[in-house]
């Protein structure tokens, strides 16, 4: 799918979210693969250490292949790199469905990548909104694990996405990531 045609269904997105409400993120009405991954995150109840803090990140998004050709809901990965509170600097690897015509972004995964080498595994899902101009989106993630220190770890992080360009995008995030100190590797 070329950039130009991508816009133009994130235009109809927009006018068809034009008067949508956002969902409960991790509700009855949130997309089926994070109300699994929330419902198998391991219980944490021998003593993990919760952060709170914000994620800021920016990548660039390509388009890569379909989830529904014949609905024109589409594959999209959204490479980047970033910071978080308790992780420090880190890449991420994400992609996810988007469906032009609703403004749903389902089946979202992707991995967090610290410096060290930890990784965060993640799932989301959200909705596209309209922006004045910009393409918004506003998506919840869940920690469902991890490597490393975050063998164990839990979490969710509420992210606002702007794109500024047909493929680059910003975001910025506030939640909470619990993990073991037990769970550190020995270096």
């Amino acid at each position: 799918m070329k950039r130009h045609s991508l816009w133009l269904a994130c235009a109809v997105a927009l006018v068809a979210c034009e008067t949508a409400t956002e969902p409960e993120p991790v509700g009855p009405d949130a997309d089926e693969a994070v109300q699994q991954a929330a419902a198998t995150v391991i219980p944490m109840s021998d003593g993990p250490v919760v952060h709170r803090g914000q994620l800021r990140s920016e990548g660039d998004l390509v388009v890569i292949g379909w989830c529904d050709e014949a609905a024109g809901v589409f594959r999209a990965a959204a490479p980047g790199i970033g910071t978080m509170t308790h992780v420090g600097r880190f890449e991420v690897q994400q992609d996810g469905c988007v469906n032009p015509v609703t403004g749903a972004v389902t089946d979202g995964q992707g991995v967090l990548t610290a410096a060290n080498g930890d990784e965060i595994h993640l799932a989301y899902s959200g909705l596209v909104l309209p922006g004045g101009g910009f393409l918004i989106m506003e998506l919840r993630y869940v920690v469902t694990g991890g490597t490393g220190r975050f063998t164990r770890a839990e979490g969710g992080v509420d992210v606002r996405v702007t794109y500024w360009s047909e493929t680059e995008w910003t975001a910025e995030g506030d939640g909470w990531l619990a993990y073991f100190a037990s769970d550190r590797r020995d270096r």
